[in-house]
């Protein structure tokens, strides 16, 4: 049964005040793990990324094995001044986009942790982010019921469509 519930792994005090938002990459890469007895396996890798209320977004690398998994921290990324309340990859994995209660998108490189794009048209907190199939537009919505698509790889004040 491939819902049976049983846990894999936990983390304990992944965020200091709470965790809002999770959201694993589509894309899996494929590791060699070597066990102390020597033996050889292939285990599967992919990014997996929270927000959490301490104002973080956390990118982890999650990799599974023989029933297994093991989560490491791969960045702490700091930029938001609120709670940070939805995280989405991008279809290719190379970006993430998070949400916060600042009234911020930021658009996150993973190639090193850095932000590509900080997005500011919402006025109340932004709960909810997505990236279209091909990740050439990220859609967000507010509790200011407002849904804006952004047309991303330009200005930011010119890629926001707005639909109330």
């Amino acid at each position: 049964d491939p819902f049976s519930g049983r846990s894999l792994r936990s983390s304990v005090d992944s965020h200091n005040l709470g965790i809002n938002a999770c959201h694993f990459s589509s894309i899996t890469r494929q590791d060699l793990v070597i066990w102390p007895s020597g033996e050889k396996s292939i285990a599967d890798s992919f990014l997996f990324a929270t927000g959490g209320n301490d104002n973080l977004v956390k990118v982890w690398n999650v990799s599974h094995v023989r029933g297994e998994a093991t989560l490491t921290l791969k960045f702490d990324l700091e930029k938001h001044s609120s709670p940070v309340y939805c995280v989405a990859f991008s279809p290719d994995g190379l970006y993430l986009a998070s949400g916060s209660g600042d009234k911020t998108i930021i658009v996150w490189k993973l190639e090193n942790g850095e932000a590509a794009q900080t997005m500011m048209k919402h006025t109340r907190y932004v709960s909810a982010c997505a990236f279209s199939p091909d990740g050439s537009i990220l859609a967000t919505g507010s509790n200011d019921r407002n849904l804006i698509l952004w047309k991303l790889g330009v200005a930011a004040d010119e890629s926001a469509a707005t639909a109330a």
